[in-house]
């Protein structure tokens, strides 16, 4: 519950934030703060190398074992820290020369401001990892609370008092920055023990013996599955950006938002459920899993219909009548938001189970088959072709980890199925409510 709870308190501050850049900057503003952080996002698969799953994966065991976690953190924090400050140091460098790359020459400032919310973003990542490990979702809660407030703050200050998409970012990293600061500081009672004082003394706790190398390791297998989910996560924007211009990344990326909010109510349940896998016999494991697909499955049904009858009313009324096309993309999206529902549950189990080095593939024909159907569908549908392309290429990643995992823990394929059923009837049911109330007379959503 508490997970969720911070999950809902990331959600609701993507929310109010999109709405008030798009408000602020509108189509052509906005269209270039989303294509900077897709640029951005490029330096963030080198800087990540697995190294927030994998720091997450030994701490989540060593923690269920009752062993010490000490070295484990101090050597992912390490390592992780050090790739991504060289990572996006160089990216700052080139800015310029990336920009003009990509076909916009201006935007050196706005990725490079990019550049530092990410890095900090990176830091938030591993933090918030280690505390989904040892299971304590107050502290997630607490990191998400400082990272919204002080983000919220400080983005809605620099925008009304006129600042322009470069401000926004660097807000964006003040705000990461004061949630990793919190974070670090409350993780020291697991850090206790300084790395060198063990080593000396030759102790070994069970989970501590787990070097940097080991760490790396099995982080370059997420590593390369996480490197292959970011590039279908953002090769549409950068698509869209080349061969149409920003205008359309903003109007895509504006309903790819809502999709990733609703999409936090899964990952909330993947966090709760999936550390324990780590160490469940199979049985235990499998059972947990299909509880939470069974739930995600139910919640992203029900969530999608409705979705469907309120997109133009809720981007028109929120966001203004410049992004009226953004409630056709996320109508075709619709897919994709249910599916979604269950890809962070089945590829984090896999994660905890230890097959990572499997799972990779999947990960790399998914970004395939969105790129190849981009590359397609773009130049000859236009917006809404990206929007097509996701939906069938998420579909592939969705199967093939379902597949992977059925393979290693006994799922419930009957209570899964009847829960599909039963859920196309409730979304039914909502989204007729829903759009009774929209067309009876008063004001709009």
């Amino acid at each position: 519950a508490v997970i969720l709870a911070s999950r809902v308190i990331d959600a609701l501050s993507t929310a109010v934030l999109t709405i008030a850049l798009a408000r602020f900057l509108g189509l052509q503003g906005y269209g270039t703060y989303a294509f900077a952080i897709t640029i951005a996002a490029t330096a963030a698969l080198v800087a990540s190398m697995g190294i927030d799953s994998a720091t997450s994966r030994f701490v989540a065991d060593g923690y269920n074992r009752r062993r010490g976690v000490a070295m484990v953190l101090w050597r992912g924090l390490r390592v992780r820290t050090v790739v991504a400050a060289v990572v996006f140091g160089g990216l700052i460098a080139v800015a310029d020369q990336f920009a003009a790359l990509v076909g916009q020459p201006d935007m050196g400032n706005e990725i490079r401001a990019a550049s530092l919310a990410l890095f900090f973003s990176a830091g938030f990542q591993w933090v918030t990892g280690v505390y989904e490990g040892v299971r304590r979702g107050g502290r997630l809660a607490l990191m998400s609370v400082v990272k919204a407030a002080v983000e919220f703050v400080v983005v809605l200050a620099v925008l009304a008092a006129g600042f322009g998409v470069v401000a926004a970012l660097l807000g964006n990293a003040i705000g990461y920055a004061a949630a990793v600061g919190i974070g670090l500081f409350l993780m020291r009672p697991y850090m206790r023990r300084r790395p060198r004082r063990q080593e000396e003394a030759g102790e070994s706790t069970g989970g501590e013996d787990v070097s940097t190398g080991a760490i790396l390791r099995y982080g370059n297998h997420i590593w390369l599955a996480g490197i292959a989910w970011i590039l279908f996560d953002r090769v549409d924007q950068f698509l869209l950006g080349i061969f149409i211009g920003t205008d359309a990344v903003g109007l895509y990326d504006a309903p790819w938002k809502i999709a990733a909010i609703l999409g936090l109510l899964s990952l909330s349940l993947a966090s709760a459920v999936t550390p324990r896998v780590a160490s469940a016999d199979p049985a235990e494991a499998g059972a947990l899993v299909t509880k939470a697909l069974r739930v995600a499955i139910v919640a992203y049904l029900v969530l999608a219909a409705i979705t469907a009858v309120a997109a133009n009313d809720l981007f028109v009324t929120l966001l203004g009548a410049d992004f009226a096309r953004s409630a056709d993309v996320l109508i075709v999206l619709l897919p994709y938001l249910v599916l979604i529902g269950l890809a962070p549950i089945l590829s984090r189990a896999l994660d905890y189970l230890g097959v990572a080095a499997v799972r990779k593939w999947i990960a790399l024909a998914t970004f395939l088959v969105n790129l190849a159907l981009d590359l397609i569908l773009i130049p000859t549908v236009g917006l809404l072709g990206a929007a097509i392309a996701t939906d069938i290429s998420v579909l592939t990643f969705v199967v093939g980890h379902y597949v992977l995992c059925a393979r290693r823990l006994p799922l419930d394929n009957r209570a899964l199925a009847a829960s599909g059923i039963r859920s196309l009837v409730a979304a039914g049911v909502g989204a007729i409510v829903c759009a009774l109330v929209l067309l009876a007379p008063g004001p709009t959503l």
